[in-house]
Parts: structure tokens; sequence; C-alpha cells
């Protein structure tokens, strides 16, 4: 089953959620999904928006003009907040925290001239407890295909 909350904190405890679409989440996340990646992941590891966009698709049933409208519009509501300095919290994934980084000297390693790089605004991803836990233990192994005769 899929279960997601996005929880978006302004401030202190202000909320960007509406609390009356609740009902109407709860509703939608304790339908049964089925998110496989047999065959869809690359071979060198690396997922592409459009692989997460055909897998959501298969496993929710929605079609992926649908799929991709929603995950830009998750994207952007994050890029939206973070921006405007409020950190986003994704229970059980991880954080997105906007942070200022000061101005500092350094050196430039070809000349060895001293620099200095200016402040500068930033993001930076705190992964949760889970996310942590289940990429340091790793999925369990899939018994191999059969051999094809």
């Amino acid at each position: 089953m899929l279960v997601a909350a996005v929880h978006v904190r302004v401030g202190m405890d202000e909320s960007l959620t509406n609390p009356s679409d609740q009902n109407e989440f709860n509703r939608l996340t304790d339908q049964p999904t089925n998110f496989s990646t047999e065959g869809q992941v690359s071979e060198n590891k690396l997922v592409t928006k459009t692989q997460i966009v055909d897998i959501v698709a298969e496993g929710t049933g929605l079609t992926k003009v649908e799929t991709t409208a929603v995950i830009d519009g998750f994207l952007a509501t994050i890029n939206w907040a973070v921006s405007n300095d409020a950190r986003v919290t994704l229970r059980g994934f991880g954080s997105f925290n906007p942070v200022h980084r000061r101005s500092r000297l350094s050196r430039n390693p070809q000349t060895g001239e001293k620099m200095e790089i200016p402040a500068y605004r930033a993001v930076v991803f705190r992964p949760a407890k889970e996310l942590r836990e289940s990429v340091k233990h790793g999925l369990p192994e899939k018994e191999p295909a059969p051999a094809l005769p």
C-alpha cells in the first residue's frame, strides 16, 4: 500500500496543507497499489523522472500524462517552499532545508591566490531514519530469473 504524507512547515506551526482534503487523501491512499520496478530500472542504476512516471502510473492506474502533472506539481511545490525559506518534510523519506552559507576566504588551487567566495543560499537534504535504514540494509535479493531454453 502506498501511503505518503507531505508536510510543509512555514515559520512556527503554520501549514500550507488544506485540512478539508484529508478525507479525500485518506480515501486515495487506502487503495491498494502495485508498484513494480521489474525491468524499468536501467543497468547503470540511474532512475530518471520518466522511469518514475512509468512506475507510479502503472502502480496507481493513472495515465502517464496525469502522473507527470502530479510529479511536476509536487516538485514545483517543494521548489517554491524551499525558495521561500520553508522546510519541507516528507515523513519516512527526509527533509529539504534551506540554508544560508556565509562568505569565506579560499585559495585558487592553480595560482594560490586568495579569493573571497560570496555568501549564497543552498538547499540541504537530510534523509529520514527509514530511508537511511533502507539504503543501509538494501532490499532483499530476488531469486534469479529462470534460464531460457
